[in-house]
This record gives structure tokens, sequence and C-alpha cells, in this order.
């Protein structure tokens, strides 16, 4: 085990946001120098930030295992990522191996903390020997931390309104990009539907449809609607004959409006724990829907101070069907939550990938059954479909 230096290096004919990640056990300046010096490149390199190591060569392996997504050629080490981005993912998985970094902006944010905490350090001895002292500190610092709990929640709100037009130009560009795929449907809201966060309303919806070679079978959906929020009604678009509590939906004298204002209006006019909701409709092939959903998290910081930040969650619903209840379920599925909006936009486009190589056929069909929960004369829906989560999986396997 030998120590070394991993370092960043970038030139800029390579561009603003290619870096090589190497490593070296010599002087991290005379190997920019090499960099430089060699035939197949042109312009300088220089390094823009490293980390000294132990075992080098294991801590060059670990980090070229973090950053393979980036990776522009598998006979490479260079990586097309934000410098921001690779100091943070590099400083995440040495973390074993790292004896000293050097990065500049990490050091400047550290040097801050240590200043703050100096100078809290200082007050709390001038004030020790005196309870009106002491009394008043502690106010001021508890109407510091609700400040910066409150001042966190605004940013954290307005950064992710501000993120909106990013998602909109992705999510425009991928359905432009998938126009010939002819069994997608794609909902992109508007900035209007952000007002009233925490709520998780979404930047945009994707639905996998399956293709039919036989005649479509009914489906029978239930769902009991006590734990759903109050701006969520189930989707009752395709529904035949709803009904709430065994009566009819269209029964219930609330104004000409659509099924789902009319089911919102009996959710807040009832208790919702009492409410249990039950529809047939013609299978429309629906497979999976693949999602983002900007959100403000929530997390302690070093001092104990509750702060928010923004975050997104990335995950998708499949459309099963629910062989105990004997009905199909709209909530399987599985999420992530990313920190990063580009990380986030690069696993739904892995998600959406993945479940569009193989065509789906013919996922539900119905077959003779007998001796079922709710009746012996009912057949049994088997559900074909298979829904790939491995996009999703793979960030929890390496978390």
């Amino acid at each position: 085990m030998s120590y070394g230096a991993i370092y960043i290096a970038h030139n800029d004919r390579d561009g603003q946001n290619i870096f090589k990640v190497g490593k070296t056990t010599r002087d991290v300046h005379e190997r920019m120098k090499e960099l430089t010096a060699e035939t197949s490149n042109i312009g300088e390199y220089i390094a823009v930030g490293y980390f000294i190591v132990s075992d080098v060569d294991q801590a060059e392996k670990t980090a070229h295992e973090r950053l393979k997504q980036y990776r522009i050629q598998k006979n490479r080490e260079f990586f097309e990522i934000s410098l921001s981005r690779l100091s943070q993912k590099l400083e995440e998985a040495l973390s074993n191996y790292i004896v000293r970094s050097e990065l500049p902006e990490l050091e400047n944010d550290r040097n801050k903390v240590d200043n703050n905490k100096s100078i809290n350090a200082d007050e709390n001895k001038l004030n020790k020997n005196s309870p009106s002292g002491l009394l008043k500190l502690k106010k001021q610092q508890e109407d510091e931390k609700n400040n910066k709990t409150e001042k966190s929640k605004i940013n954290a709100i307005n950064e992710l309104k501000n993120n909106f037009e990013f998602f909109k130009t992705k999510a425009e560009f991928f359905k432009s990009d998938l126009s010939e795929v002819d069994n997608l449907v794609w909902t992109i809201n508007r900035l209007d539907d952000f007002e009233n966060f925490p709520e998780k309303a979404e930047y945009f919806r994707v639905r996998l449809f399956s293709k039919f070679k036989k005649e479509p079978v009914e489906l029978y959906f239930s769902e009991r609607i006590g734990n759903r929020s109050e701006e969520e009604p189930p989707d009752l678009t395709n529904a035949i004959n709803p009904m709430v509590n065994g009566k009819a939906l269209d029964q219930y004298s609330i104004f000409k409006t659509t099924r789902e204002e009319k089911l919102l209006r009996l959710i807040k006019e009832n208790d919702p724990f009492n409410l249990y909701i039950e529809w047939f409709e013609k299978d429309d092939g629906r497979l999976v829907d693949i999602f983002i959903k900007p959100y403000v998290g929530t997390r302690h910081d070093g001092e104990g101070v509750r702060t928010h930040y923004p975050s997104y969650l990335v995950g998708l619903k499949s459309h099963k069907y629910d062989g105990y209840r004997e009905c199909f379920n709209n909530n399987l599925g599985k999420s992530c939550h990313f920190d990063d909006f580009e990380e986030a936009c690069e696993i739904f486009i892995e998600l959406l990938s993945s479940n569009l190589v193989t065509p789906q056929y013919d996922i539900r069909e119905k077959v003779d059954w007998g001796n079922t929960r709710r009746s012996s004369e009912i057949g049994k829906i088997i559900d074909r479909g298979n829904v790939d989560y491995s996009a999703i999986e793979k960030v929890y396997d390496f978390e």
C-alpha cells in the first residue's frame, strides 16, 4: 500500500465540464507538466484540486467506479461533470483513503464554519457568569436557529421553482426526442402547480402503455382513501360506474362537475378513513408511470439546527394486479431521493429507457378460476407485465 495523490486535471481545450481524474505518486504539478507535454494533447493541463490518499491504486479504482456513469470513453480517464459535483462525489468516494485534500472552495466553507464556532465559544465565555446575559444569549441563539430554519425553507422553495424551467425544457426535449414512440403519454405541469410547497406536485410524468394482441379485459379497482392527500383523489378518468361506500358516485348531488371534483368534495366533507371507492374500467394498457417530483426536505446541521433543502423524488408506479385483494393497484412501485437535479434526470432517463427496450404485449389476461375470495364464478386476471426497477435499485445498492 503506497501513498499518492488523486488529482483533478482540466484543459480548456477539452471543454468547460471535462476533467481528467488520475493518480500519481510524485508531485502533482510535475504530473501536469507531463500531461501537457504529451504529443497527443493540445493545450495546458492544470490541477484544479487533488487528494493525498493512502493506497493510491485502490483509491483510484474506487474513484473511477463512483464516476463511471460520467466517463466519456472506457479506455480514458476523462469525465463530463461539473467541478462542484465532481469534487463532492470524489470526497464521498475517497472518504476512507483521504489524508489531506486541496480543494480551495471546500476549504473556504470549512474555515467559515470553524470561525463561526470560535465566535460562539467566545460569546459563551463572556456571558457564563451572568444569568441574564446567558438567558439573552440563549434567546438570541434560538432566534438565529429559527431564522436560519425559515430562511432555508424559503431558499429551498425558490430554488425548486427556479429549477422548473430546467425540468420543463428537459421534459419537452425528451418528449420531442421520443416522438416516434407511440405508447408514451407525457404530462408536463405548469409553474402555477408549485405554489403550495411542500406538497409533492410533479414536474413531469410519462405513462408507458403496453400493446395488445387480444381484446383488453375489464379491470376491477378498489381503494380506501384514508391516508390520501385531500388534493389527490384517485384517477377515475376511465372509470365505469364508480361506487363510494356502495353508492354510485354519479348519484351524489354535487353540482355538474367531473368525477374527480365530486370525489374531492366528498373527501373534504366526510371522514376520508370511512370512504371506500371501487370501480371497473376497460384496460387501456397502462403499464407504469415514471415521474420526477420536487419537494422540500429537512435535516439537522452540525449545530442541531433544523434546515430545509431542495430535493427531488424520482420513481415509478406500476399498474399491477393485486392477487390477494383481487383488484388492480396503481401505487406499487419504487422511488429514490436526489439532492442533485441533474442526477435525478439521469436516473429518470435510465428508468424510461430500460422499460422501453422490450415492447410489452398482453400484459393482462383473464383466465378461468374457481373459489376466489370474491366469488367462485369470477375469472382470475393474470398480469404479465414486467417493470424494470434496476436503475433505482442500483442507487440503493451503492448507498
